[in-house]
């Protein structure tokens, strides 16, 4: 992408924009963070459901218009719509930092984050919201950052200490997860 150079650290929001996520604290805190670090790129992936009978969640159109606002869209706030599967796959392993940020309800307490499962598999650091199972390995296995939903403060800091990071250091922390996940130990009880 012509917005993204060779050099830039990117971070992604991996999946879709969906009315109950909270893309909208990490663009506020955005601009603390290109402060810090001006060769990051956010990159937005799947602004609109890749099923066209699906009606347009308004977080979409929301954190378009908040990124503009803030006179970043298009300049180190990135849209994309879904990718073919193999160029996914490469963003990810291109990618610095994997990101899901959500208030905590219901749906949060027992959805996994299947965004966060490809984030795992691609090694990236994870900063995530705190209340579900996901940000609970992050935790766990010391592989990024867990903050408090709507907390713009905190979500800058933890970019700022994950993007101060060299690409590559977490990556031995992802084995025992990679371990456990495995498809052979996932199916073997079936």
């Amino acid at each position: 992408h012509p917005q993204v150079p060779a050099d830039a650290r990117v971070v992604l929001w991996g999946g879709g924009v969906w009315n109950w996520l909270d893309p909208l604290t990490l663009v506020r805190a955005w601009p603390q963070v290109i402060a810090a670090h001006p060769e990051a790129r956010l990159v937005f992936l799947g602004t609109r459901h890749p099923n066209p009978n699906v009606p347009e969640h308004g977080m979409a159109q929301k954190t378009i218009d908040l990124a503009a606002e803030i006179g970043e869209k298009d300049k180190t706030i990135l849209f994309f719509d879904w990718l073919a599967y193999e160029d996914r796959e490469a963003l990810l392993c291109e990618a610095d930092i994997g990101v899901t940020m959500h208030p905590v309800h219901v749906e949060t307490r027992y959805s996994i984050r299947t965004r966060v499962l490809d984030y795992l598999w691609a090694r990236l650091p994870v900063l995530i919201t705190d209340g579900d199972v996901t940000s609970e390995w992050v935790k766990t296995y010391g592989i990024g950052r867990v903050v408090p939903p709507f907390d713009v403060q905190a979500a800058a800091e933890a970019l700022n200490e994950l993007l101060a990071l060299p690409k590559g250091p977490l990556h031995a922390a992802f084995d025992p997860l990679h371990e456990q996940m495995n498809w052979k130990r996932v199916v073997e009880p079936l």
